[in-house]
Order: structure tokens, then C-alpha cells, then sequence
């Protein structure tokens, strides 16, 4: 399955070259906030310009000083069914009510988007990714999903306390293609004073994945093979007090994708293959 997967996702990125969908990749040189300024993204838009209400392109930030919206007011994002928002760094700034995202996709590997709620969207949170939603009463409609790819990537609920989380979302989340469940794949924890909560993936669902993303494979390896000999209590995953073959043998027999479900590649479609892996043969 995963290789068949990377193989589309090749032909996807084949597809970006060819005319595909327009990618936009941040700068802020415009007036450093502005979605909609053309001169904070290299590249030409559609159209000549970026349409908030019909955002056809895909916008990529990966700058830890972005600062990415935050005007007062509504200020919804508004992506077709080819657009859609990456974000590897920085934050999308909320600055008032109103603010959304709708439709399309959001992919992130690090970074936050702080938002009222995001609707009929995709979503995708890898590596250390986060979501701050503010709004109560839904702040994910019907027709999002979100599938969690990362033990350090998560989501915010300011307003919603834990009860109306599974009530309202559970169903909505999955974790590395599986049904989220609390206490077995997820946990939700009390935030912003006791009115939100906190969901995340259980840190210790998968002892082998060193590096958090859901997966144990050659970065977990390196990382393994770099504590050899110690007493480091990361890799040390029988718990006898030292790394040694034994740890090596239990991370081998984990070796792929983590016991969450389906075995997904780690960028979860194509389209975020190609965004995150543009040099897969």
C-alpha cells in the first residue's frame, strides 16, 4: 500500500509541474501579515491574485517568525477543493471573530494555526503541528476530519471542555488512519482554566517510535543506534537498564507503521507527499 501510494504521489508532483495547482510560498515581504497581499507569497497567483473567498492555490509557510493574519474582524479563508494551507512553521494569527477556515485542505508539520473554527476541510497534523481553536458550540463542523500523525502534534479546544469534545468530534478525528479513542490513542486534558481542553495522542503508544510520528523506521534507527551501549531511558525499550540487542529486537518487531490502524504513509495523500517530500523517486 505505501508503495503504491508514493508512486501516485510522484505523479502528483509530475502533475504540479505540468500546470497542476498554483503553489504559493510565504515571504511576508509585502506587508509581512496579509494573505491576501500578492507581494507576501513568491509566485504569481490565479487570476493575478489571491481571492479569500475562493482560494485556489496551495499557500506553504515555513517561516518561525511568520506572523500570518490577525486583522479584527471576519476573516475567513475560504479554499476550494484544489487549495489548501501547509504550514511547517510560524503562526496563523487570530485577531477577532469570524475567523475560519473552510473547505480545502490544511497540512502541518510544525507551527499553529489559531482559528474559531475550520469547516469541510481535511486535515492533517504531523511533526509538531497544533491547532488552537476558540470557538464553542462546533468549532469543527461537520465535514472536517483530522488525522493525527504525531505523538507532539494536537489540537486546542479554548471553549470546549473535554465531555463536549467526544460528544461533538470524537468521530471526526482518527489517529494514523485508526478511530481515535480516549485512553487508548488519544488523551484530552483540561486547558485555558478548566473552559477547554487539550487533545493529543497517548506519547507512549508506540515505545519504538523515538522520533513522535507514529512510525518506527530508519530515523528511529539512528536514533537508537546513537544511545547503543548507554543507559538512555528513551531507547532503552525493554526497560532492563541499558540499550542493547534485546531493545534492538523489540524495535525491529515494531517496524513500520504503529499498531493505530491501517498503515498510511507518513504524509497521509498525495498532494502532501509531494508538499513534503518533493524528492521521492
Amino acid at each position: 500500500m505505501i508503495a503504491t501510494t508514493l508512486l501516485i504521489a510522484a505523479a502528483g508532483l509530475a502533475a504540479f509541474a505540468d500546470g497542476g495547482t498554483t503553489t504559493l510560498f510565504w515571504t511576508g515581504e509585502g506587508d509581512g501579515i496579509s494573505v491576501a497581499d500578492q507581494a507576501n507569497w513568491s509566485g504569481t497567483p490565479d487570476d493575478g491574485g489571491i481571492d479569500l473567498t475562493a482560494i485556489t492555490e496551495i499557500l506553504v509557510i515555513d517561516d518561525s517568525l511568520a506572523t500570518v493574519g490577525g486583522r479584527t474582524g471576519s476573516s475567513t479563508l475560504n479554499f476550494t477543493d484544489d487549495g489548501g494551507l501547509v504550514v511547517h512553521a510560524g503562526t496563523i494569527t487570530r485577531g477577532g471573530g469570524g475567523q475560519a477556515i473552510e473547505a480545502g485542505f490544511l497540512f502541518m508539520t510544525g507551527g499553529t494555526v489559531e482559528r474559531q473554527w475550520i469547516s469541510r476541510c481535511t486535515v492533517r497534523l504531523e511533526g509538531t503541528g497544533r491547532i488552537e481553536l476558540s470557538g464553542g458550540f462546533d468549532p469543527l463542523p461537520n465535514g472536517t476530519v483530522v488525522d493525527l500523525g504525531s505523538t507532539r502534534a494536537g489540537i486546542d479546544f479554548l471553549n470546549e471542555v473535554p465531555g463536549d469534545v467526544i460528544a461533538e468530534h470524537l468521530s471526526k478525528i482518527s489517529v494514523n488512519g485508526s478511530v481515535a479513542i480516549v485512553g487508548k490513542n488519544i488523551v484530552l486534558e483540561n486547558l485555558n482554566g478548566g473552559l477547554g481542553c487539550a487533545l493529543s495522542v497517548v506519547p507512549d503508544i508506540c515505545p519504538a517510535d523515538l522520533d513522535g510520528d507514529l512510525r518506527v523506521d530508519g530515523a528511529d534507527l539512528g536514533m537508537f543506534l546513537g544511545a547503543w551501549g548507554t543507559t538512555a531511558a528513551f531507547a532503552d525499550l525493554d526497560g532492563d537498564g541499558d540499550v542493547d540487542g534485546a531493545d534492538l529486537g523489540v524495535m525491529l518487531v515494531s517496524w513500520g507503521a504503529c499498531a493505530t490502524g491501517p498503515e498510511v504513509p507518513p504524509c497521509g495523500s498525495p498532494v502532501h507527499c509531494e508538499l513534503l517530500y518533493p524528492d521521492l523517486p
